[in-house]
């Protein structure tokens, strides 16, 4: 388990093997089969959750209907950020499309990292710069692009995506129905 841990951090922490044993405690480690929830709306999101195996997509609910809006998969963070930081009750879904194993963090003891080691509170900052560019980024795109340019320009950032959650899913997550997607994917594979 260090050794797993150790990779998450080892572009921004550096420590000893014992250290990285002890630091490996903070976090527990949890499995979620496919279609689980790793949270649902209402409950407070009490762990931020590592991805180590597996993939998940992230929605709401509104007038009835589950909005996507985002897909997680290895190597990334997933969890309610705002009902993380301020224990209130999840606005949002994060369901496993695959068998998922995932290492929790809760935030007490990501604020404990913070204090043990300041190079914690670098790498936290660091995603967290990384995640706000690139919801901006997608904003953005949503509010200026017609729904075959962000088809294109999602298949190009996360191709990963196509392979292994559905099209309705997808369409979901760019505002399209799946009849429409299906004509924007035939259309861009016959040039």
């Amino acid at each position: 388990m260090e050794k797993i841990i150790s990779d998450i951090f080892k572009e921004h922490v550096t420590l000893t093997e014992t250290e990285w044993k002890y630091v490996s405690t903070y976090f527990n480690r949890k499995e979620f089969p496919k279609n689980s929830y790793l949270l649902k709306e209402g409950q407070v999101a009490f762990e931020a959750f590592r991805i180590i195996k597996g993939c998940c997509r992230v929605y709401y609910n509104f007038d009835g209907k589950e909005k996507n809006i985002g897909f997680s998969r290895e190597d990334g963070w997933e969890t309610d950020v705002e009902s993380f930081f301020y224990h209130t009750p999840s606005k949002i879904n994060i369901q496993a499309i695959e068998n998922m194993t995932v290492y929790g963090l809760t935030y007490k003891k990501k604020m404990e990292l913070f204090e043990y080691n300041r190079q914690f509170e670098t790498y936290f900052r660091v995603l967290a710069e990384k995640r706000i560019t690139f919801l901006n980024s997608l904003l953005i795109k949503r509010d200026t692009m017609n729904a075959k340019e962000r088809f294109k320009s999602f298949k190009e950032r996360q191709p990963w995506v196509f392979q292994r959650i559905s099209q309705y899913h997808i369409a979901s997550y760019l505002g399209i129905t799946p009849t429409a997607y299906s004509l924007i994917q035939k259309e861009l594979l016959q040039g």
